[in-house]
């Protein structure tokens, strides 16, 4: 049996992404993701890879919202960053159930 992904956490993702969207006149290539995620799960989901788009940024520390292994069965998950401007972060999301996350954004 298929789980299936909730609709309350999608319709709170939602609008973050479409406030992270182009405006108007920018072409498509602005929603192309701000970097690549490389994670682990941290309640044994193991080694998660994806990509994240900077949403926010709040005195320094930037706030992403991240699609997980699209290659496969996707998941969508949201993360900050430990330390202000740096590459680790923790998040949380769904992929196959609820589970949280240790990574890093490396920008392309």
């Amino acid at each position: 049996m298929r789980r299936r992904l909730p609709l309350l956490p999608l319709l709170t993702v939602l609008p973050l992404l479409l406030a992270a969207s182009a405006a108007p006149g920018q072409d498509l290539a602005a929603l192309e993701p701000d970097a690549a995620l490389i994670a682990h799960g941290l309640n044994g989901a193991g080694s998660l890879a994806g990509a994240g788009w900077r949403v926010a940024e709040v005195y320094g520390r930037r706030f992403w919202i991240d699609v997980l292994e699209p290659t496969e069965t996707w998941g969508l998950g949201a993360s900050a960053d430990l330390s202000p401007g740096r590459a680790a972060c923790l998040g949380c999301g769904y992929h196959r159930g609820w589970l949280g996350y240790v990574g890093v954004h490396v920008g392309f």
